[in-house]
């Protein structure tokens, strides 16, 4: 993507036209000084139709402004043409239009429009991550207007109890989607449509056919989707990425998650209703193994999963999976295990990386990486300055609105997360009973009065007392009629049951 250096000068011209738009001719008025991309420019565009400032039929006709390539050249190909046009400045403005809110500004993050949908525990988490990046939002809303209310009391912006009503009200830049996942493809579609950032929660939607209508939404409106797969930016998996990348663990051949604690609130909240979460710890959990599996090891090709619930002495047994066990390969052949549990505290939450050469374990109680090489005895700290993942990811969400950065995940991540998840919860269907083999019948072994067993004598043990054998047996078939009891016995070997 490329960028300029825009110089504070006004024109009436239309002469501009973006690389990323190729049948809109972009029309703002704009005087400000500023380094611009082609996402900026779009969303300066959406601001001007949501804002009034022309509709959709002037927008070709009216307050035309050059916003990207001031002094460049652009091009653009169209029907094998290229078409290119050199801006004409003709006056210099004193102030910047006050109509409008430019994103690209100097002081553009104290005026970026933020807007909270889902007022829950996530919801919280990204109020406090945008108020750490120097930002309040302007709305929040909850399916319980109490919720939104008391969450503006605290955080401040104004309470709504429908999304819809704060979207009609609001002129929002960007909003974060915290809701249960079963409402997220209807939030961000809508917010994509009217030209809003979108930082969706994991996981992206309950259906792989709902992720893949956000993706296209995304596409074809070319507004920011960004899926909140926050572990990437946690600062240890990502040194672990760097130390991968350079070779320092060898050929990577295994991986391991652990992720496992008390979580009580799940029982009776809409985490263990499946219409609403789409599954239990499964999907609620496992997406984020997946999205590291895939940051670190790269595409998965084949996934299985096993997963359970019962009665415990933590609570009944659950409406969905509270325990699963995943397991995956690369497209490189790389090998992971991915286990998640709500019920088995204390909190352990580790990525392990194993390969040829050294060992990586990334511990998320210590916020420690830790390598081990082949010849050392002991494995050995890595230097990581540590920073909280949520407020990093937030952070790079805030400058790709700006167009200061590319996003570095993509609605795509988000689809294909979905879609591994899915396909294990398909193979979990498929349940292969493990029994003795046919040709080996299970023996009911039983022992006589003083505790010895009916078989001693046939293992020439003179101590037994008993002169029959009891054998119950599953197969007819000649070759075992044909052996003696002591081939008998041997063969049985574990799949003996003694009483």
């Amino acid at each position: 993507m490329c960028s300029a250096n825009i110089q504070p000068v006004f024109t009436t011209v239309p002469t501009f036209v973006s690389p990323c738009l190729p049948v809109t001719v972009l029309h703002k008025e704009y005087a400000t000084a500023a380094s611009m991309d082609c996402r900026s420019a779009r969303r300066m565009c959406e601001h001007d139709l949501r804002s009034g400032l022309v509709d959709r039929g002037q927008l070709a006709l009216r307050h035309t402004t050059i916003v990207e390539y001031w002094l460049q050249r652009c091009a653009m190909r169209q029907g094998g043409d290229m078409i290119c046009s050199v801006p004409a400045a003709t006056e210099q403005a004193s102030q910047p239009r006050k109509d409008t809110q430019l994103l690209s500004t100097e002081d553009s993050g104290q005026n970026m429009r933020i807007g909270i949908v889902g007022c829950g525990g996530i919801g919280g988490r990204h109020l406090l991550s945008y108020q750490n990046n120097g930002h309040a939002p302007v709305a929040l809303a909850d399916a319980f207007p109490e919720a939104a209310a008391k969450a503006a009391e605290k955080w401040g912006g104004k309470p709504y109890g429908d999304w819809r009503e704060m979207f009609t009200q609001e002129k929002l830049d960007a909003i974060s989607v915290c809701t249960p996942p079963n409402v997220h493809r209807e939030i961000s579609e809508a917010a994509l449509e009217a030209g809003i950032a979108v930082l969706c929660e994991k996981p992206m939607t309950t259906t792989l056919e709902d992720a893949e209508a956000i993706a296209r939404a995304a596409e074809s409106t070319g507004t920011l989707f960004f899926i909140g797969h926050c572990h990437r930016f946690q600062p240890q998996i990502q040194k672990l990425r760097e130390i991968i990348d350079a070779g320092k663990l060898g050929a990577v051949r295994m991986f391991r998650t652990r992720i496992g604690f008390h979580f009580p609130r799940a029982e009776n909240s809409w985490f263990t209703n499946a219409d609403v979460s789409g599954g239990g710890i499964l999907i609620d959990t496992h997406v984020h193994s997946v999205d590291i599996f895939r940051y670190l090891c790269g595409e998965v090709e084949e996934v299985t999963a096993l997963t359970s619930t019962m009665d415990t002495p933590l609570g009944p047994a659950m409406r969905v999976e509270d325990s699963a066990i995943m397991t995956v390969r690369s497209t490189e052949g790389v090998l992971g295990v991915m286990e998640a549990s709500w019920r088995t505290p204390p909190g352990e939450v580790q990525v392990k990386m194993y390969g040829t050469a050294a060992r990586a374990v990334v511990n998320y109680q210590t916020l420690q990486l830790t390598v081990q090489r082949a010849d050392e005895k002991e494995p050995s700290v890595v230097d990581v300055q540590d920073a909280n993942r949520f407020d990093r990811e937030i952070e790079h969400f805030l400058a790709c609105v700006r167009g200061e950065q590319q996003p570095r995940l993509t609605p795509e991540d988000g689809v294909i997360a979905i879609r591994c998840l899915l396909a294990a919860y398909e193979s979990k269907g498929v349940r292969v009973r493990v029994e003795a083999p046919s040709s080996l019948p299970v023996a009911v072994v039983p022992r006589d009065r003083r505790g010895s067993c009916v078989f001693c004598c046939v293992l020439d043990q003179p101590s037994c007392t008993v002169a029959t054998v009891t054998e119950i047996t599953r197969t007819g078939s000649r070759a075992w009629q044909d052996r003696g009891p002591r081939q008998r016995l041997l063969a049985l070997g574990p799949t003996i049951r003694w009483r």
